[in-house]
């Protein structure tokens, strides 16, 4: 089950999963996937990583030949999301808005390292992004006809899907049971209502390892071409921690 929105997000999340942040010099091809999202002219998108070790790699904006940022540089120094998404011309409609948030996210999903793996998430787009937390693998010894009701749940009904995954995933088994009833439903895809000329209100749902399932609204405010976001509230479906200490 999918909706616009959570086509997109998943989109643009591989295209972020994909990327070799070590060796790459130019992004565009991940504004290609945000289409509605114009960068200013003259700039480009880049990243850096805030130290050589226990790093977050964090986007920023810079004119096309400024020298671009490295992890020698603290990342107090560096400017902050407002300033970052000020590089950006967001259009106010639900699927401007929608690309802009991934814009604001995109720090959330970036390779880190260490202890800044405690912020790290996996956005919740539809069900596969479920599987994949469960842990399910299409290697695991089950039958190959439960992996087939998993993943796909061709000609099958729901209970019978979530009697199949039960003992397949590699999370706890209260856990995977929670995370079933997420299967299938609307309830973990994106959404965007405008509320006003400069307002709207997104809901989106991800996974953290160290907090479970979390369904997060996260207001959107007009700021001149471009949009500002901010968390409102979190409300967690699924509570888990794994329990590793960085």
């Amino acid at each position: 089950m999918d909706n616009a929105y959570s086509i997109k997000g998943n989109e643009f999340v591989d295209a972020v999963l994909n990327t070799d942040f070590d060796n790459a010099e130019d992004y565009e091809h991940l504004l290609e996937v945000l289409d509605l999202v114009k960068i200013k002219d003259g700039y480009v998108l880049d990243f850096y990583k805030t130290r050589q070790y226990e790093y977050e790699t964090v986007p920023y904006v810079r004119e096309i030949n400024a020298e671009r940022n490295g992890y020698d540089m603290l990342w107090f120094m560096h400017s902050d999301e407002k300033d970052f998404l000020q590089g950006f011309d967001i259009p106010f409609n639900e699927m401007g808005i929608w690309q802009g948030y991934l814009l604001h996210i995109l720090i959330d999903i970036t390779p880190k390292d260490g202890h800044a793996n405690y912020g790290a998430v996996t956005e919740i787009y539809g069900d596969a992004d479920l599987y994949k937390v469960m842990g399910v693998s299409p290697h695991h010894d089950n039958d190959a006809s439960d992996y087939k009701k998993l993943l796909m749940g061709l000609g099958y009904k729901p209970e019978e899907v979530r009697e199949a995954l039960k003992p397949i995933g590699s999370k706890p088994k209260d856990i995977t049971e929670g995370l079933l009833q997420y299967i299938g439903s609307e309830d973990i895809l994106p959404t965007v209502s405008i509320i006003n000329d400069d307002e709207a209100e997104i809901i989106s749902t991800f996974w953290s390892e160290f907090g479970g399932l979390i369904k997060e609204t996260t207001i959107a405010t007009r700021n001149g071409n471009t949009i500002n976001f901010e968390s409102k509230d979190q409300v967690v479906l699924v509570k888990y921690n794994c329990g590793i200490c960085y």
